[in-house]
């Protein structure tokens, strides 16, 4: 008898452990853990060839007039600012580690590909970018990141310019309205 207590005490905090740890795990998942409400906002899958992968770990660094030395860029996405840790990369696939440091609000990089000035690039009645405009093509995005968030995303980028945009329309206000955007070139 002294044995069966002692199961079924064990086997009760094991259940206990097990439907804590699910649940956080439904939470975290379901990205109900710290996720900002937006109005807006949506989770897009990556369009184009590209790949995502959630990540823990990303550095950022401050943006430097530099080549990508090999095909990896760190972006920072904070308020109202995207930060590639270098302005150019050579032609192929390319890997960015994205991370959102907020402090308060969502954010997300689009990829757009185009001769256009970033402040003449077309708009929608909302002040938001038309990413679909004339002259415009996007080889890929990452889905939309809550603050403290990473993301990878890896790109196939052919020779030319680039704009990497966060184009939220969040609680009324549109990030690309914001100037929430960097130039990027990529070489042949």
């Amino acid at each position: 008898m002294k044995n069966r207590k002692h199961l079924f005490g064990w086997a009760g905090i094991v259940a206990a452990i097990a439907i804590t740890g699910s649940a956080m795990g439904v939470a975290s998942a379901t990205g109900l853990a710290k996720t900002p409400s937006t109005s807006t906002l949506e989770a897009e899958e990556p369009s184009g060839n590209t790949s995502a992968d959630s990540s823990d770990t990303s550095d950022s660094t401050d943006t430097a007039d530099t080549t990508a030395s090999s095909a990896t860029v760190d972006v920072t996405l904070s308020e109202w600012s995207i930060k590639p840790s270098v302005t150019s990369a050579k032609a192929g696939a390319v890997t960015f580690n994205i991370q959102n440091t907020g402090p308060a609000q969502s954010h997300e990089f689009i990829i757009l590909k185009t001769d256009i000035a970033p402040e003449a690039l077309p708009t929608l009645k909302d002040n938001s970018l038309d990413e679909e405009g004339n002259g415009i093509t996007s080889p890929g995005e990452g889905k939309v990141l809550g603050v403290g968030k990473t993301q990878t995303v890896t790109v196939t980028m052919t020779p030319g310019k680039y704009v990497f945009v966060d184009n939220i329309v969040q609680r009324g206000l549109v990030h690309w309205e914001k100037k929430a955007y960097a130039t990027f070139t990529v070489q042949p």
